[in-house]
């Protein structure tokens, strides 16, 4: 209770969460979903409203849901070609509408609005696998602390030599119809190593709203005119 913190209830997933961040339009419930891209909508009195399974129930995403227009807007990963999946609820009932198929994994939550030149609502998704944690975490993870400092000259050279340290990872984004889950447009962008600074997306709408301007930044500037 939000009066005097007294316990109200508790709803057991039937996978775990990484980052539970529920959706809501204030009606008395909201959706989360699990690691596994597993859907729930509970009322907020603990009650199990529905719950939509992903077809693979092992592997994992940090990608959350996304509630829009009577939509709920998941992502998951499936171990193997394709890589991911972006599936999409109804609200109400919990009624599957619709799934698009990802080449790479999918660990972030969509974008839904307007975009300039598109009718309708526009899902706009960037595929690749999560960074990880950097070679120094990983030793202290797995041996004693005391040998860690004995890495710290391979954990500077792995960020000053990544390809050395780690494989390129393939990473995309694309824009598909809100309503159907078909695709508007595709740009596969340069591999990358782990090591690489964060990726930042800008979307810059053109002249007389006629086409939408995508620049990738990260080492290296990519940039897409009339998408």
């Amino acid at each position: 209770s939000i009066e005097d913190g007294s316990f109200r209830w508790s709803f057991a997933p039937y996978r775990p969460t990484f980052n539970f961040q529920a959706a809501t339009v204030h009606d008395g419930s909201f959706v989360f979903q699990d690691r596994t891209g597993g859907v729930y909508r509970l009322s907020t009195n603990g009650k199990l409203l529905w719950y939509a399974k992903t077809p693979d129930r092992e592997s994992s995403t940090t990608a959350a849901v996304v509630l829009h227009d009577g939509r709920v807007f998941a992502v998951s990963n499936v171990g193997q070609q394709p890589a991911g999946l972006l599936h999409v609820y109804d609200y109400e009932e919990g009624q599957h509408l619709w799934t698009q198929e990802l080449p790479h994994e999918g660990n972030q939550a969509v974008a839904v609005g307007e975009l300039a030149g598109s009718p309708g609502k526009t899902s706009i998704l960037g595929m690749g696998k999560n960074p990880g944690l950097p070679l120094i975490a990983r030793v202290a993870i797995s041996l004693p602390m005391i040998v860690v400092p004995l890495f710290l000259p391979f954990h500077l050279l792995s960020l000053s030599f990544p390809s050395v340290f780690t494989k390129k990872e393939g990473r995309a984004i694309f824009a598909v119809d809100a309503a159907t889950g078909a695709v508007r447009w595709y740009h596969e962008m340069l591999g990358h190593h782990f090591n690489l600074e964060p990726t930042t997306v800008g979307l810059e709408l053109g002249p007389a709203g006629k086409h939408c301007d995508l620049t990738v930044q990260t080492r290296r500037r990519e940039h897409i005119s009339g998408v």
